[in-house]
């Protein structure tokens, strides 16, 4: 992207870069190409020969970026009186306006000198890093030495700066204002006029004055008794305030670390008065005083009151890091507050007398769930380890048994085996009507749905486990469903020989059993009968050389079956897993034989 310049019939090819770059920075390169000094400017060569104004971005000059303009020198030198508007921010606070008329010719420096006699900035202003910025171009330090003129603004234009101005630098302290002494003015003119030789007359030497009179000297002010740092008493009455004091200390913490953590930033140095927090939690509590003492001041924008933070660098730090220290512990959260329990029973006793804490009172529901688990306890029995009755039984009595229960449960000649397609749809009617049930259930509270479960719950007193070894060898013994895992461990490791290393699994999936007593056989899910496995470390291995010699001589010893546990009910009658046709999810009448089987 680029624009053709002339000059006097040479042409060049000036490269723009962006469209938001300056006009004056276009002629800059244009003068530096064909080696010009002074003060030029661009002018469109077709249609009506007008002057580009310098100031203006190239993309508001409404030129194409091809377009051909040419390079002339503008009159008077670039002199001529320039109309300035400053906008004057000093350390953070709102920006003050003016304007004023200067010549072309004037550097930047001598313009921020200008706005102390307009009274938009404190004095020494050049001690204050001032920063200029005019359009998308910041000057600052040596920058300051350019004028107006080589900004490209010449007599007649009118330019828009910005001028934000820091703290003092470092060692460099204001003037302090001294008494007016009516002598020292005369003492100090007389003794700043030089002394000049008459220039007909040779120059003699001065004949000696007497001393004159030491001028009277003001006497010296009393000394001053030292500030009291006002901080402490400011947070003092924030923490006298009670709880509002600490919310309005969480508040001020916010504040403070907002500060600290960026300092550069304007918008965290500024609180708005009307904000809903400073307005209801802030002010209220007397934070507006630890406020007022860290610094902040008040100023008006857009017609509302703000307090601003303006920057005093390390002092600035210091003070807000003390402040920082003493709110923490004001915000530091008290004892929570006790949550609200929706099923728990809230009394309201109009009676007079003291007040005090309600006494807990038991609702039906929590009577009833609390009686139910009393009778389930008692219906289990004491944790204590019952007759173990283990049995050893080999691989082919096992074998044996299992195809003798086989026969029994083949049906008989000419009757067609019932399939599996019953048990389903019993087993969905039955899960869509505890469905329909949950959706129309009223409302209910969490003692009640207790009561519900306790109701159909059973109960068993014993469980029967089934170890079964890796040659299908199994042992079998009863244990108390309290009982922890480390039982089984001791049944089995009290059948086999001593110092062999084994585990035991449940599958499927495979599920290590804990050797700790953390959990019961009931609380994995073994009760009232299940089937575990055992692996021996190194492999596999028959059961006749892991077994000890007493219990490969109680082998096949009990040809007995074991039955698997009943259960108690908690309720008796009440429960709807009782055995029998309504357990599977039928209607509990006898099912009759179909019609097209009938003769």
């Amino acid at each position: 992207m680029s624009v053709t310049v002339t000059h006097q019939g040479r042409r060049a090819k000036i490269a723009l870069g962006s469209a938001h770059v300056a006009v004056r920075e276009v002629v800059a390169r244009a003068k530096a190409h064909f080696g010009l000094e002074g003060s030029f400017g661009l002018r469109t060569t077709r249609g009506r020969r007008a002057d580009v104004p310098d100031a203006a971005a190239w993309a508001h000059t409404g030129l194409s970026n091809n377009c051909e303009l040419e390079l002339v020198r503008r009159a008077g030198g670039g002199g001529g009186a320039v109309r300035v508007a400053a906008a004057v921010s000093h350390m953070g606070s709102a920006p003050r306006t003016v304007s004023f008329a200067v010549d072309a010719g004037t550097s930047l420096a001598a313009v921020v000198e200008r706005l102390v006699a307009e009274g938009a900035a404190p004095p020494d202003p050049l001690r204050r890093a001032p920063t200029v910025r005019v359009m998308r171009d910041r000057f600052a330090g040596e920058d300051l030495g350019r004028t107006l003129g080589d900004l490209g603004y010449g007599g007649g234009a009118a330019v828009r700066l910005h001028v934000e101005l820091g703290a003092l630098a470092d060692g460099a302290a204001p003037p302090e204002k001294r008494p007016r002494d009516e002598a020292a003015p005369a003492v100090a003119a007389a003794a700043a006029r030089p002394i000049v030789a008459s220039p007909t007359e040779p120059s003699q030497p001065a004949a000696p004055q007497p001393p004159a009179a030491p001028p009277s000297a003001p006497p010296p002010p009393a000394p001053s008794p030292p500030l009291r740092d006002p901080l402490p008493d400011a947070v003092a009455g924030v923490a006298a305030a009670g709880s509002a004091g600490r919310d309005c200390a969480v508040v001020l913490l916010k504040y403070v670390e907002a500060v600290l953590r960026q300092p550069s930033l304007p918008r965290v140095r500024a609180i708005r008065a009307g904000n809903a927090a400073f307005a209801g939690r802030v002010a209220p509590a007397g934070g507006v005083a630890v406020l007022s003492a860290l610094g902040f001041h008040e100023e008006r924008r857009g017609g509302e009151p703000w307090l601003v933070l303006c920057d005093a660098g390390a002092r600035d730090a210091a003070r807000l890091t003390r402040a920082l220290d003493m709110l923490r512990p004001l915000a530091a959260p008290g004892a929570p507050a006790p949550a609200f329990d929706p099923f728990a029973t809230h009394r309201v006793d109009l009676r007079g007398g003291p007040a005090g804490p309600a006494a807990p009172a038991e609702s039906e529901a929590e009577r009833r769930a609390r009686e139910l688990r009393e009778r389930a306890a008692a219906l289990e029995g004491a944790c204590s380890a019952p007759d173990r009755e283990v049995r050893i039984v080999s691989a082919a009595a096992g074998a044996r048994a299992a195809a003798a229960r086989a026969a029994a449960a083949a049906p008989a000649a000419g009757d067609m085996p019932r399939g599996d397609a019953g048990v389903v749809a019993r087993a969905a009617a039955a899960r869509e009507r505890a469905r329909r049930q949950a959706d129309d259930a009223p409302l209910t509270t969490r003692a009640m749905r207790d009561v519900a479960a306790l109701e159909k719950t059973r109960v068993y007193d014993r469980c029967v486990l089934r170890v079964e070894f890796p040659d299908r060898a199994c042992l079998t013994a009863r244990f108390h469903p309290r009982e922890p895992c480390s039982a089984a461990y001791a049944v089995v490791a009290a059948a086999v020989r001593p110092g062999l290393v084994f585990s035991l699994f449940a599958a499927p999936p495979r599920r290590d059993l804990p050797r700790d007593g953390t959990a019961s056989l009931l609380d994995l899910g073994l009760v009232p009968a299940a089937r575990v496995f055992v692996s021996f470390a190194g492999g596999h291995r028959s059961s006749a050389d892991v077994l000890s010699e007493a219990s490969l001589r109680r082998m096949d010893c009990d040809a007995a079956e074991d039955a698997v546990p009943e259960s108690l009910p908690v309720v008796p009658g009440g429960g709807c897993e009782a055995a029998g046709p309504l357990a599977a999810g039928g209607t509990g009448k006898k099912r009759g034989k179909p019609s097209w089987l009938k003769t």
